[in-house]
């Protein structure tokens, strides 16, 4: 008993410290010379941010040395990070389609889709933010954790029907992050997906965009300081990597959320 539970220990510990890049619904994003452009998907521009690089190191890294070793011992260390990258690569494929979700939705309703720009704390989609309504406002919001969720459902169904050690670590762990990632972003708290949400309904109630716009302004706050605290506590005493993501995630959350009150968000300047 103590066994097991030591185990199971063991590999929420290995999890933890493996949440890599989430997904950021912002409204606009500067093209400068720092990232360059990918290509395009469905016609819209995808572009990487130089930081992007550094996340790509980090959980490349983390999956090879704690992730894969912790379910899967007696590998090589060029099996662990050769299946470490491929799961990499993916998990940023299940970022990019998170993002173009909310693209392909907004652009069905008639709202300009400049682009999506992968960077060091996930995916960002460069909308126009003119909402003609709340409906459309939450289907669009809605999209991206129905895409994270929808992948996380093919990789489990596939880690159930092959039996293939190599493939089901890689598709398990893609079941694990596309759940975090979903269940992340249905956080009530701009400029999270489940912050656009929440101002939906409250819109869709109250009939007062503003009134919506300054509850969900408030959410993002409260949501960005909270986790500045958690990223300050985890580099202190955790993992520093971690901590500074965390801290980072949190100050952006917290700048998006304070200056959408103001009336002057327009999305992080990656410069």
């Amino acid at each position: 008993m103590c066994r097991s539970s030591s185990i199971s220990l063991m590999r929420w510990k290995s999890l933890r410290s493996f949440l890599g890049p989430l997904p950021l619904r912002t409204i606009r994003v500067d093209r400068v010379t720092t990232s360059f452009q990918l290509g395009r998907c469905f016609g819209i521009p995808v572009r990487v941010h130089f930081s992007w690089g550094i996340i790509m190191v980090v959980i490349t890294w983390s999956v090879a040395t704690g992730f894969l070793p912790s379910f899967y011992g007696g590998w090589s260390q060029l099996l662990y990070w050769s299946i470490a990258l491929v799961a990499t690569i993916l998990l940023f494929s299940s970022v990019l389609v998170h993002e173009m979700s909310h693209c392909v939705v907004a652009r069905r309703g008639g709202r300009e889709v400049r682009g999506i720009t992968l960077f060091l704390l996930g995916g960002i989609s460069d909308l126009n933010e003119e909402v003609v309504s709340p409906g459309r406002e939450f289907w669009v919001a809605v999209a991206g954790p129905a895409a994270s969720f929808g992948i996380a459902g093919i990789a489990l169904v596939g880690f159930v029907i092959v039996d293939i050690p190599y493939v089901n670590a890689i598709l398990g762990y893609l079941v694990v992050m596309n759940i975090v990632l979903g269940v992340f972003n249905l956080f009530p708290a701009f400029p999270m997906d489940g912050g656009r949400i929440l101002r939906a309904i409250i819109w869709r109630t109250t009939g007062s965009v503003s009134r919506a716009d300054n509850l969900a302004s408030r959410s993002g706050n409260l949501a960005g300081i909270g986790l500045m605290l958690i990223g300050v506590y985890l580099l202190v005493f955790d993992s520093l990597f971690v901590g500074i993501w965390v801290l980072g995630l949190g100050w952006f959350i917290r700048s998006a959320a304070l200056s959408f009150r103001e009336g002057q968000w327009e999305g992080p300047h990656l410069d």
